[in-house]
């Protein structure tokens, strides 16, 4: 049998153990706090601050929110408006995209 065939299985078995802590790597949220101000002009201020867990290297996705801005009233269609002022992690800026939803952001 040729060398590079009988070396298969140990490099199948490195493999395995080389990407079994990531495979076993969890994130969890710790904490979620969430403070709403109610401002003179009658629109909210929400602060949210979430402690997460994570023990892989990165974390792949993120935390996603829906932020519901059209809504049904008894006398129609009722839309709000909505403005991000920060996203941060661990104290810095991050990097953040949102995206139209059907009845919001």
């Amino acid at each position: 049998m040729p060398k590079l065939v009988r070396g298969l299985p140990i490099l199948a078995i490195l493999a395995l153990l080389l990407c079994a802590p990531q495979a076993m790597a969890k994130e969890r949220i710790l904490s979620y706090i969430s403070l709403i101000r109610v401002q003179p002009d009658a629109s909210l201020l929400v602060t949210e601050t979430i402690q997460v867990k994570a023990e892989g290297r990165f974390i792949k996705r993120g935390i996603y929110r829906t932020f519901p801005t059209i809504y049904e009233s008894r006398t129609g269609r009722v839309k709000v408006g909505f403005k991000i002022r920060s996203v941060m992690k661990n104290g810095q800026q991050e990097p953040y995209h949102t995206k139209n939803e059907a009845n919001g952001i």
